[in-house]
């Protein structure tokens, strides 16, 4: 019989992690039948005619919005900024909905997604450092605490953990390499947004010392 160290515990399992706290279980499993079936989460199907309607919707608002603009122009390319916003849009459906990646990391490719969809409309209106300075700073604080919660609320493995607090460590401290680098002038943002890391780096770190530990501990057989 297995025996969980997190739990005080003895599972009679065959599987490798405990049903309880997800840590995994130290012994041999016994022979008898697993008591604790495997818990499989049901996954909605989506038809590839979904994925495919929803490209042919996108494309059809994108050439619709070039056409009214080449028609009715005068000297701007008004059309861009809602182009824009369609592909945000479908990144999020595409992304954010029909995909069945960890929501954490969603979270993150959708964020730099639109950082990046930002700094295109700012070298559209040729305003581009409020991307930057402003923009960038408040969203990488709002993604950092997003994927925080997440982990917080979740039950991932350490490697997972590992994973995301080095993302919003990244995250946390882009713009004051931008600040070095004189891409921007005005720094409070980023130090928000690098001390609001930080902090959040500091949490997780204090709620999930213990699991971190245990699970080092067993893989380096201490």
């Amino acid at each position: 019989m297995k025996f969980c160290n997190i739990c005080k515990i003895n599972v009679n399992t065959t599987k490798s992690y405990c049903p309880l706290c997800n840590q995994t279980l130290k012994g041999e499993s016994d022979s008898l039948p697993d008591p604790f079936p495997e818990n499989i989460m049901p996954v909605r199907k989506i038809e590839n005619l979904n994925k495919k309607i929803l490209l042919f919707s996108m494309l059809f608002v994108i050439i619709s919005l070039l056409i009214v603009n080449l028609v009715l122009y005068n000297g701007v390319f008004w059309c861009i900024i809602p182009i824009i916003s369609v592909l945000y849009a479908w990144f999020i459906i595409r992304l954010g909905i029909l995909s069945k990646t960890n929501t954490a990391f969603k979270i993150l490719v959708l964020t730099t997604i639109l950082i990046l969809l930002l700094c295109l409309i700012g070298i559209v209106l040729n305003d581009f450092k409020w991307v930057i300075e402003y923009a960038t700073p408040f969203l990488l604080v709002a993604c950092s605490f997003a994927i925080g919660l997440i982990v917080l609320i979740k039950r991932i493995e350490w490697r997972e953990y590992l994973f995301y607090l080095l993302s919003i460590a990244i995250l946390g401290f882009a713009p004051i390499v931008f600040y070095y680098t004189k891409l921007i002038v005005v720094v409070w943002p980023a130090l928000i947004n690098a001390l609001c890391s930080a902090l959040i780096i500091l949490g997780l770190f204090l709620f999930w010392s213990k699991p971190l530990k245990n699970e080092i501990q067993k893989r380096l057989h201490m």
